[in-house]
């Protein structure tokens, strides 16, 4: 004859096996679907080797002025690859990508101009920072 202990520990190690088992079906869904994502954003994307032969075409730019600009957006994107890295290291990815993420949502809300308290709030506290210096 089972325990109530036994049983008790029965249905826990079930509850565990249920748990894992939606686990790592929502698990592998949601890797799939993020690498789906991100590989027709990687294929779907204008890459700039494709539009700068219509730019020395269409523009007075000539190759030399290409080369700087694939210089200088290669040194930002490394650039901004190494400072990421470095306050994700510093601050954990979640934080980081909240903070970023907050940034851009007020930049987008300043431009838009809709929200007049936001925008005084931000020049007041951006003044103040400035003049503190």
């Amino acid at each position: 004859m089972e325990s109530a202990a036994t049983t008790v520990e029965t249905a826990a190690t079930a509850d565990e096996r249920s748990l894992r088992g939606r686990w790592l079906y929502w698990r592998f869904r949601i890797f799939t679907a993020a690498w789906v994502l991100y590989a027709c954003y990687y294929f779907c994307r204008k890459n700039f080797s494709v539009v700068m032969p219509m730019m020395a075409r269409t523009s007075h730019y000539n190759n030399f002025d290409l080369a700087h600009a694939v210089f200088v957006f290669s040194l930002a994107y490394a650039v901004g690859q190494f400072v990421a890295g470095a306050l994700g290291d510093r601050f954990g990815g979640r934080d980081h990508s909240t903070v970023v993420y907050g940034v851009n949502k007020i930049e987008r809300l300043m431009q838009d101009g809709h929200d007049r308290q936001l925008h005084d709030l931000i020049q007041l506290i951006t003044s103040h920072l400035q003049t503190s210096r």
